[in-house]
């Protein structure tokens, strides 16, 4: 993956931290706001292809750093609990920062935490998801390297628990439980990655905390979710179940031809998504803008 072109590039986002939030907002204007959940390890800076994308189709961003990542990835204590409620203390913020119009987004790991969000908040416009799918679902062991032991699933994550309470601290990187190669694969030409402070390894407590999510399939906004045909991580099959477990007063399942699962990171389907996220916001009634 190369690093965007400039042209790419958002100017330097307002950082603003209140409490345990920490926010970047581009660039501070008057249009609804689009909340991000980054990925797997991540921040917001890495996604810039995709937000400058949802900038200029009349959002105003704000990218989240969790607890753990980014400008937080000094903090150790964190599960997935945690990060759900920074996403909702972020919500927050927003409306105490003047912003009546809020939607959330997120891709991947970040795509399960907007499911989350959008089942405990009442509040959103919306839920713009790309490759997002509930982890205490017996499929999702297929995300992992363990997908031949699926039918051990709860033996293992009884052991897991187990161990967690022990050695909480044990670091484990991405390659341990994720096969790096279905992360990459059928990606579209140009893929570009921005710049951010990233993670190398997890604490099996927070990934014990994940697998072990259990995220009620009610949520109380319409939802967008997209999905390319080629994700060899979150496959179609996976895609096509959680979709199908989702309840939602209006729901739409979107699949982006090619890319693989860092089909966001591609210009054209950054482009993509925005502008579906952007019709289906403005059909709504969110309020978008354009220019500085």
């Amino acid at each position: 993956m190369q690093w965007p072109p400039d042209f790419l590039r958002l100017q330097m986002p307002e950082l603003i931290r209140s409490g345990s939030c920490t926010l970047e907002i581009w660039p501070g204007r008057k249009a609804g706001a689009l909340l991000f959940y980054p990925g797997t390890m991540l921040a917001p800076g890495h996604y810039q292809v995709l937000l400058s994308a949802f900038y200029r189709a009349g959002f105003t961003v704000a990218g989240i750093h969790l607890p753990g990542h980014g400008e937080r990835r000094s903090e150790r204590n964190f599960t997935f609990r945690t990060l759900l409620l920074a996403g909702l203390e972020a919500e927050a913020l927003l409306r105490r920062l003047g912003y009546r119009q809020i939607a959330i987004a997120g891709h991947s790991q970040g795509g399960i935490l907007g499911l989350a969000h959008a089942a405990a908040s009442t509040g959103i416009q919306g839920a713009f998801l790309i490759s997002a799918a509930y982890p205490d679902m017996r499929e999702a062991i297929r995300l992992t390297r363990f997908a031949p032991l699926e039918k051990w699933r709860d033996r293992i994550m009884g052991g897991l628990r187990v161990l967690a309470k022990t050695v909480p601290w044990l670091p484990l990187p991405l390659p341990f439980y994720l096969r790096l190669r279905k992360i990459v694969a059928g990606k579209k030409h140009p893929a570009y990655m921005g710049a951010g402070k990233g993670r190398l390894a997890y604490p099996l407590r927070f990934l014990v905390s994940l697998f072990g999510a259990v995220i009620p399939r009610r949520i109380y906004c319409p939802l967008l979710l997209f999905n390319a045909r080629n994700d060899a991580l979150f496959t179609p099959d996976l895609i096509e179940a959680t979709f199908a477990q989702i309840e939602a007063p209006d729901k739409e399942l979107c699949w982006l031809p090619t890319g693989g699962h860092i089909a966001p990171l591609n210009p054209a389907l950054a482009d993509y998504i925005a502008r579906k996220t952007a019709e289906k916001c403005a059909s709504l009634g969110f309020h978008l803008e354009f220019g500085s």
